[in-house]
């Protein structure tokens, strides 16, 4: 399959930025790409008109312009001549990934929406009816045998999102961002959905502000975490093959036919950050030795299977013990760090330990170092990593990049501030777009994840 991702320059404005879009679907119709995908609020001349239009139902009242929009899509669908990937909002600021395909064979998906959940101002964990939902919400896409399931932004740095369209066998996951993001975070967290969903990731993003820190990227990842190669549609007289270059399309070309398993591939792309400088914590409140793990989980109350409440002065440590390839699959992880059995607890701190018998350097480098590191980040907490010749120990840092904690003595010194866990995350930040009571629709989606788990 022939994907392009259009890294759109939305700087452009008026007459420029239509001409411009015209332009680029004109190029893509005679690519012959597969599929096309437009990042996260994405620019097109009929953006106006999806601006004012709802999604859904949202009050009596109101009335639904799902067709409208879906027209809309089809037509640029129509224009790319291919299926498209198109994201936008509607007139609650609802965001939304509108997937179409006018050409859809008996066996293929015509039309299919995801909406965003987190980073947003409308999430799709309002809909009253949301338990209801996720079978239909992460129903893959089918095209041309393959199934595809889509992200958007900030949803692809809490695993369940993605990890729902795993479990119901992706080939492929796609995240359309916004643009303009921290590099090392955001590729550290497409290469891990990919890893533990054992499918390809591909991101793109689009490009507003020429004053902005950050970049936009486009990311391409298959299932053992390997980077993707990719040509680059028209490219320009100076030849930069970089892949933040504003307004072009990058073609990944995708074969599932070459998928390995992570535990059996046999080659493995090392962690672009593998050596990045150890620190020390300036607030070390919780000292913790790698060889006297048993020890601490000896003197702690068993609450369930591989879960621990460990008491520290005021504090309750909630530990979770993970074995070997079980740290792969983040359903597990999440079962323990928001079970229902430590939900009256309070005051806690968490600390995911995982422990190994014997560990390849190989996986370690291209696999382990980088997954760990996202578990630390999107959890908010520490993870320490045990095996017989090797002990590491992350936290999360500033932006949800991670900290790699240098061992002293024999043992490492934790800030017990930042392993606040899920409380971390589920708490009104209306900047951020978070709300506290939305937690209550990811452990619903948590369950429906254990539930399709188990039942495979």
């Amino acid at each position: 399959m022939k994907v392009g991702l259009y890294l759109q320059d939305r700087t452009l404005q008026g007459k420029k930025a239509e001409k411009e879009f015209n332009r680029v679907l004109e190029s893509v119709n005679a690519a012959n790409l597969d599929l096309f995908v437009f990042p996260e609020h994405a620019y097109s001349p009929f953006n106006d008109k999806l601006y004012s239009l709802n999604l859904c139902d949202y009050s009596d009242g109101e009335t639904a312009d799902t067709e409208r929009i879906e027209d809309i899509v089809l037509e640029i669908s129509e224009k790319a001549g291919c299926p498209v990937v198109f994201a936008s909002s509607d007139s609650h600021d609802m965001i939304y990934s509108y997937y179409a395909n006018p050409n859809a064979a008996d066996d293929e998906t015509y039309l299919n929406f995801y909406v965003k959940h987190i980073a947003t101002s409308f999430s799709a964990f309002e809909f009253s009816d949301y338990a209801d939902m996720p079978d239909n919400l992460y129903a893959p896409v089918l095209y041309k045998g393959y199934r595809i399931g889509r992200t958007i932004c900030y949803d692809s740095t809490q695993p369940l999102f993605s990890r729902a369209f795993g479990v119901n066998g992706v080939d492929i996951i796609i995240n359309s961002t916004g643009g303009h993001v921290d590099y090392k975070k955001w590729s550290y967290y497409q290469k891990v959905r990919a890893i533990e969903n054992k499918c390809f990731t591909l991101c793109t993003m689009g490009y507003s502000d020429a004053t902005a820190r950050n970049i936009s990227y486009v990311f391409g990842y298959d299932p053992c975490g390997r980077q993707l190669k990719y040509s680059i549609l028209n490219l320009d007289r100076s030849g930069s093959t970089s892949r933040n270059l504003p307004g072009k399309v990058y073609i990944f070309d995708i074969n599932k036919e070459i998928f390995h398993d992570i535990l059996k591939c046999k080659s493995f792309e090392n962690d672009e950050y593998l050596n990045q400088p150890e620190t020390l914590n300036k607030n070390q409140d919780f000292v913790i030795r790698p060889d006297a793990l048993s020890n601490i989980l000896s003197k702690s109350k068993k609450i369930d299977t591989g879960l621990y409440l460990h008491k520290y002065n005021d504090k309750n440590i909630i530990i979770a013990y993970c074995r070997e390839k079980d740290i792969l699959k983040p359903e597990l992880v999440a079962s323990m760090l928001y079970s229902e059995k430590i939900e009256k607890i309070s005051n806690k701190r968490y600390i995911i330990i995982n422990e190994w018998n014997q560990l390849y350097d190989s996986f370690y480098k291209g696999v382990l170092s980088n997954v760990l590191k996202v578990r630390a980040a999107e959890n908010f907490c520490a993870v320490i990593l045990k095996s017989n010749d090797l002990q590491k120990c992350y936290q999360v840092g500033n932006c949800k990049n991670s900290q790699t904690i240098k061992l002293v003595n024999g043992a490492f010194g934790i800030d017990l501030s930042r392993t606040t866990g899920p409380e971390a995350l589920w708490k009104n930040k209306e900047g951020l777009g978070v709300r506290k009571e939305w937690r209550k629709g990811y452990e619903v989606l948590l369950k429906h994840i254990l539930y399709k788990a188990n039942d495979k």
